[in-house]
């Protein structure tokens, strides 16, 4: 599944040359690639998880967050505070 998912975020990004002055259809595919990024972390978390009735998410949210500062370029002028335990949850709430 990861695999899949990898490539059809190097195929929005490709897409992306094609579509390059059009700054809403490159928004687009962006957002569209961040999406399918973040759907391949989750299912990276459910493999590497020892227990799938219960997903500890925390890590989930950090690389989440750090990857979409990445993502917009803003990892310099944002700071990320968490004040939070740890998150958990079984596998029906986490793949949606």
């Amino acid at each position: 599944m990861k695999n899949n998912l990898q490539i059809i975020s190097s195929l929005l990004d490709l897409q992306e040359g094609y579509v390059k002055e059009n700054n809403t259809a490159v928004n687009v595919l962006r957002e569209s690639q961040n999406r399918v990024l973040s759907m391949a972390m989750v299912h990276e978390m459910l493999y590497q998880s020892e227990d799938l009735s219960n997903i500890n998410c925390t890590d989930y949210i950090n690389n989440l967050a750090f990857n979409l500062f990445d993502a917009y370029n803003v990892k310099n002028n944002i700071t990320l505070l968490q004040d939070n335990d740890d998150i958990y949850l079984n596998i029906e709430t986490s793949i949606p």
